[in-house]
């Protein structure tokens, strides 16, 4: 009866069987899964920006920690320059120290200076008078 009835091929194909219900329970779990991936992609967004910032920061401190480093290693370079000068110096200040005569070798050197000038004073005196002599006396 079914085979030859004219509305009976209709009913014969197969259908989607879904109920609406079914239908918008589909759509509404699409719906809360697109949201859910909205979210996590915001949830993404937020994440990498808060971490954006966590590296800006960590940026930052890092500039700043590799300044603090670069001025330290300045002073202490300026700090062994001045210690480097000032250990010149005080080599400097010792050998002109050294080179210059102690209190004795200055002492023996004046006494050596007026022996040497009273001797060449006698002998002055005695060969102007004996020039002076015999020509006086000779005339």
């Amino acid at each position: 009866m079914i085979s030859t009835d004219a509305i009976g091929a209709k009913y014969d194909a197969l259908l989607d069987r879904d109920s609406a219900e079914e239908m918008l329970k589909a759509k509404s779990d699409e719906a809360a899964a697109a949201a859910a991936s909205a979210r996590a992609d915001s949830e993404e967004k937020k994440a990498a920006a808060v971490q954006a910032r966590l590296d800006a920061t960590a940026a930052r401190d890092a500039a700043r920690a590799k300044l603090a480093e670069d001025r330290l290693a300045m002073q202490q370079m300026r700090e062994a320059e001045r210690r480097e000068a000032a250990a010149q110096r005080q080599a400097e200040r010792a050998a002109r120290e050294a080179a210059r005569p102690t209190m004795a070798d200055r002492m023996l050197q004046s006494a050596g200076r007026a022996a040497a000038s009273s001797v060449g004073r006698q002998l002055g005196n005695t060969l102007l008078r004996g020039i002076f002599g015999g020509l006086i006396r000779g005339r």
